[in-house]
């Protein structure tokens, strides 16, 4: 039973769309909360894609190593695993399947689609904050799993997530056994994140390199600087061809820039360094100001 002191706002999915939801967290968590928070965690899926299988998913389970061995998983090609944030999937349309398309257009990559959309489509938003560090936990095993089993290299290898998938990305990476190259925070979602800290979020200590796109600061979005390199399109905020009130657009342009980037990687200069890319410019250590153009190509380089 939720408290009785019902807090509403407003929230967004992956694709813009916006929700009344009730943020009030119970008192006390029963039983039955707890055991539909950790089974709907354990159905996560993992969906590998390559240049052998562009789009035709391999799906890999923890518990059957015949699945990942018997998969096109290359040791000796980067690994990206992506994933979605509330109400968010892995299906035509969605944000990791235009990340997944970017990477595969440009090189040889083990991309690996993290669909939580068990945990991360219940209503309760509080439940879906609390699946977070157990999705990432499942995450964090298949990661150790295949670098003990088929080589990953973890100094190759990058977390990329959207909204509440950004801090299921920085903490998969922390769980993981080995550090891992990257992480890339699109736009980690402020709701119930914005009081937490290291080990509960994502950050800057989750990986040797942490990279966060700021598309909706401060609303839908986190404000604060948590990585490496803080990137803040457009100041952050508002983003051109979105409107003030829109804000589930401005809170979707940091995938979508994201994904441009990795077709442009000099496209989105902030000064000396770039934003996004295949890999994360070295050089960028602060925080960055940038533009972008209001519409599709939006980088201006």
């Amino acid at each position: 039973m939720l408290a009785s002191n019902s807090n509403y706002t407003i929230f967004a999915d992956e694709r813009g769309a916006l929700y009344v939801i009730d943020i009030s967290e119970p008192n006390v968590l029963t039983q039955e909360d707890q055991i539909e928070i950790i089974q709907s965690s354990l159905k996560t899926s993992f969906y590998l894609y390559t240049r052998d299988n562009p789009e035709d998913k391999q799906q890999l389970f923890i518990d059957d190593l015949d699945s990942i061995k018997n998969s096109y998983f290359n040791p000796n090609n980067p690994t990206r695993f992506v994933t979605h944030g509330w109400k968010g999937n892995t299906d035509a349309g969605s944000a990791p399947l235009l990340i997944r398309d970017a990477y595969l257009s440009v090189g040889d990559y083990n991309v690996i689609l993290i669909d939580w959309r068990e945990a991360a489509g219940s209503l309760l938003y509080w439940k879906v904050v609390k699946s977070v560090p157990l999705v990432a936990e499942h995450v964090a095993e298949l990661i150790d799993l295949l670098e003990s089993n088929m080589n990953l290299n973890p100094a190759t290898t990058r977390v990329v997530g959207h909204s509440l998938g950004a801090h299921v990305a920085g903490l998969a990476a922390r769980f993981a056994k080995s550090e891992m190259a990257e992480v890339i925070a699109l736009d980690p979602a402020k709701l119930l994140f914005d009081s937490k800290g290291p080990g509960e979020r994502v950050d800057k200590s989750d990986a040797k390199a942490v990279q966060v796109i700021h598309t909706n600061a401060g609303r839908l979005g986190m404000e604060q600087e948590i990585g490496d390199s803080d990137f803040y399109p457009n100041g952050g905020t508002e983003q051109p061809g979105c409107g003030w009130i829109e804000i589930g657009c401005a809170h979707s342009r940091s995938f979508l820039y994201y994904a441009e980037s990795i077709r442009n990687p000099t496209g989105f200069r902030a000064g000396e360094v770039f934003m996004g890319g295949p890999v994360i410019d070295s050089n960028a250590k602060g925080k960055y100001i940038l533009q972008t153009n209001s519409e599709a190509p939006y980088a201006l380089g």
